[in-house]
């Protein structure tokens, strides 16, 4: 909540003012957090300095974990591959990545998270590689619904 005061107030006025507002939010409870995450990630890439690499990348990764969480958490299919789950905290059960949107462009996942689907499922199955019976990563079968162009204003 102090954030969206100090926000209100027009004390962000930085890439890194956004970028840090928009982590905060990507830990928030609610779809409407991780949207704006999303918001505010863009707008620290927008006013960032090109020459500062890292913090380009990380504003970039988080961009990219907001939308996915956003989506995840409105039943829809994630765009960038960023979200995993497990059914339980039981050790026996085998994470899952959520759905991914197959529609969504691999070049703009690699220009927002540096890897590329099949890279993100080797993470997956390196998440796995303590328990043998997870030996496939599987995506997550919610029955999520589509994400297609359109489904974030300016951007998707």
């Amino acid at each position: 909540m102090r954030v969206g005061e100090i926000f209100g107030e027009g004390c962000f006025t930085t890439s890194a003012d956004y970028a840090a507002a928009a982590l905060v939010y990507q830990h928030g409870n609610i779809p409407d957090h991780y949207f704006q995450t999303f918001l505010w990630a863009k707008k620290a890439i927008d006013l960032g300095d090109s020459s500062h690499i890292q913090e380009m990348r990380d504003n970039k990764k988080l961009l990219a974990e907001g939308i996915d969480r956003y989506l995840v958490n409105s039943n829809q299919k994630q765009l960038f591959g960023t979200q995993f789950s497990k059914p339980s905290l039981d050790p026996k059960d085998c994470w899952c990545i959520e759905e991914v949107e197959k529609s969504f462009p691999e070049k703009k996942r690699h220009e927002y998270l540096n890897v590329n689907l099949n890279q993100i499922l080797e993470s997956l199955n390196k998440l796995n590689a303590q328990n043998p019976q997870c030996k496939v990563p599987t995506f997550c079968a919610k029955g999520f619904k589509p994400s297609p162009v359109g489904t974030i204003p300016g951007f998707w």
